[in-house]
């Protein structure tokens, strides 16, 4: 029960994370007037229109996020590491689940994909495993 709670509130760290990060970059970069980001083809359209930096902050929300929701899940798991590979895990499948849904350039899939690899490995290099 522990870790799933652990599991459940790493994930909702690791998304409050992405939301501000996300919401200070549509500040600096804010969308253009009219954007629905609930209708689909407005996102096609400004997928191909939006600057660089704005992606790149996306990329580096995604790799804070999860190595802030694993430590979070670490801690509420007792140290259990599992837990960080899970939501891990969970944050590497539903990036790539976003590229199927909304079109990205190709390196910011190849970005977006290594920073979450790279979040996990940090998470991996700064948690010990808990002696038995």
């Amino acid at each position: 029960m522990r870790n799933s709670l652990a599991v459940i509130t790493g994930i909702v760290a690791s998304y409050a994370v992405i939301i501000l990060i996300e919401l200070t970059q549509m500040m600096i970069y804010p969308p253009p007037p009219g954007l629905d980001p609930m209708n689909h083809d407005h996102l096609l359209v400004y997928m191909k229109i939006i600057p660089v930096a704005a992606l790149v902050f996306i990329a580096v929300a995604h790799l804070l996020g999860t190595l802030v929701g694993g430590l979070v899940g670490l801690k509420i798991a007792g140290g259990n590491r599992k837990v960080g590979y899970i939501i891990g895990g969970i944050m590497l499948t539903f990036t790539v689940i976003n590229f199927f849904m909304i079109p990205h350039p190709v390196w910011f899939m190849a970005l977006d994909v290594s920073g979450v690899v790279i979040a996990f490995l940090v998470y991996m290099k700064l948690v010990q495993p808990v002696k038995n």
